[in-house]
């Protein structure tokens, strides 16, 4: 702050009063007289480390879906796919940008496997409440 020049949205790691750590964004501004001396500075701390732990873990989830073995699709509520992974390029012989857009309706899509998922999507509400479901053989 001494040259007087502002700082903008930079990340920083902060620890509170209460111990714990996190991360803040700051923005300086330096507060000058008529003879442009520094005689202060506007200080503002806003706390991100939720919305950082947010995105790492929007990150790492990414990440998992993306090396997955299994073809995981994802569909918005009218139906139509919003997002295609590698396995489900290689299972079902389509690349992402010639599905994602198209209706999950589509005879690549109706696979016991996905059908069985819709079921316990729809009867549980999400993933964590479904039981392993597997198709029968």
């Amino acid at each position: 702050m001494r040259t007087g020049v502002s700082v903008r949205e930079q990340e920083v790691h902060i620890e509170r009063p209460d111990g714990l750590r996190g991360i803040a964004l700051v923005d300086i501004e330096a507060v000058k007289d008529s003879d442009e001396n520094i005689v202060g500075a506007v200080n503002c701390f806003q706390d991100i480390t939720e919305r950082k732990r947010s995105e790492e873990a929007a990150l790492r989830q990414a990440a998992i879906i993306e090396s997955s073995d299994d073809a995981i699709v994802s569909k918005d509520l009218d139906g139509i796919i919003t997002s295609w992974n590698g396995s489900a390029e290689r299972i079902f012989d389509y690349l992402a940008e010639e599905i994602i857009g198209k209706p999950i309706t589509l005879p690549c899509c109706a696979s016991p496997t996905v059908v069985l998922t819709e079921l316990a999507l729809m009867t549980y509400g999400d993933w964590k409440s479904a039981p392993k479901l597997r198709p029968q053989h």
